[in-house]
């Protein structure tokens, strides 16, 4: 029997203090012996200290490939550059602040492929009693009861055949900032499978160990509504309008409301600002800071769809 070849691909940014967690998790997965397994690590011109981590984690691990990319290229450039460094069967993504914490999860992803599946979805979660911890276990709930794969799976852990992922040209490079090249990518990916080819397992989970902060979530929400929104939903504007995302887009709404929204903006501005420094008080119940967090984001990404809207119009 010819060998089932796979490539695990971990895309890192700045992720020196996952990379033990993530790359060990991987480490100590129960391997198939009809499995040839390869891990590439592509360093997105990091500016953190990712690099040397992961050469001093290859001295320790045999199969680990490492590609360092010069420059910071977004993570659809470095899951790219991963996916075609080797020439697998299979492809299997896993972010670099994320883990396997059950030993069988590599053995999960092998079932399926011999069962057929081309494009493999999973999700995360984790089971740390933080406020981080328990808010991704609330998402990850939430996520589960939910059938929509392109609005709700993820790509922080996933896998799909070779011929799949080169079908879809790999990820979109258009997306150079955060959000919206995993959906682009999984509209496409969906398209090139069967529905019986296509499976999303709740089942599946990595465990997600980032421990962010609401400065860096707003950071990302507003970037994201800035530039990826905008070339997300002109790729697929059925599909945004569709999303939870479109509601707070000032670019979906009429003039009369971007102009109210100039008025009240450094208002909503002070009020963003107020709900971060609340959300840092810890002894407040975790379904207020739940709240703040949904709050603080939601005027994040109306700001940044107000600054694409303003910059198109001094374009024109």
């Amino acid at each position: 029997m010819t060998a089932l070849s796979i490539n695990i691909v971990v895309p890192v940014y700045n992720k020196a203090n996952y990379l033990e967690q993530t790359l060990g998790s991987i480490n100590n997965q129960s391997i198939p012996s009809d499995c040839t397994l390869l891990v590439t690590a592509v360093n997105d011109g990091s500016t953190d200290n990712s690099l040397s981590v992961l050469e001093g984690i290859k001295s320790r691990f045999n199969n680990l490939k490492i590609l360092d990319l010069e420059r910071n290229s977004g993570r659809s450039q470095a899951r790219n550059a991963g996916a075609r460094a080797s020439q697998t069967q299979w492809l299997i993504f896993l972010d670099a602040d994320c883990s396997w914490e059950d030993p069988k999860t590599l053995e999960k992803y092998v079932h399926q492929f011999k069962q057929g599946k081309r494009l493999y979805l999973g999700v995360t979660s984790s089971k740390e009693d933080d406020y981080w911890g328990r808010y991704y276990a609330k998402v990850y709930n939430k996520r589960i009861t939910l059938t929509d794969i392109v609005q709700h799976a993820t790509t922080a852990n996933f896998g799909c055949h070779s011929s799949v992922f080169e079908s879809t040209q790999g990820f979109p490079t258009e997306y150079k900032h955060y959000g919206f090249e995993d959906r682009d990518f999984l509209i496409n990916a969906t398209l090139q499978c069967q529905q019986s080819e296509i499976l999303y397992d709740p089942r599946l989970i990595a465990s997600n160990n980032d421990r962010t902060s609401l400065e860096e979530i707003t950071k990302k929400m507003q970037e994201s509504a800035r530039y990826s929104a905008t070339i997300f939903k002109r790729r697929y504007p059925e599909v945004y309008k569709k999303t939870a995302y479109a509601k707070l887009d000032l670019n979906e709404h009429n003039r009369v409301i971007i102009s109210c929204y100039r008025i009240l903006r450094p208002l909503l501005t002070l009020i963003q600002k107020g709900t971060i420094g609340l959300f840092k008080l810890e002894w407040l119940p975790f379904s207020c800071r739940a709240f703040l967090t949904k709050l603080a984001s939601g005027l994040a990404y109306l700001d940044g769809s107000y600054l694409a809207w303003h910059s198109k119009v001094k374009k024109d």
